[in-house]
């Protein structure tokens, strides 16, 4: 089946919905599309920019984090970096949250 039935669909959206909300990841304004052709260093100015909001949505924050090392390990097949990646992952979630107190 390519679809699977509603009740399937039902089930693990409540899963999801269940475990998510234990990770203490808030429901917030999400990019939704953070691809390494989405995010800009200008290193001039040492500042980001993320572009292409085309998918902006409210979503777990947690998703944008995971999205973008999914997207930065399968579409730009970067895998021999993503070993690397993974480690940096809880000091990026860090500096998140950092940043997040000090706003």
């Amino acid at each position: 089946m390519l679809i699977p039935s509603y009740a399937i669909l039902e089930k693990e959206y409540q899963l999801l919905k269940s475990t998510l909300s234990k990770v203490n990841s808030p429901v917030v304004f999400a990019h939704n599309d953070l691809l390494l052709g989405n995010i800009l260093y200008n290193q001039k100015q040492e500042n980001v920019v993320f572009i292409d909001y085309e998918y902006t949505a409210f979503n777990y924050q947690a998703f944008d984090i995971v999205n973008h090392f999914t997207e930065y390990a399968g579409n730009y097949a970067y895998f021999n970096l993503f070993t690397n990646v993974l480690e940096n992952i809880p000091l990026y979630i860090k500096c998140i949250t950092e940043q997040q107190s000090i706003s």
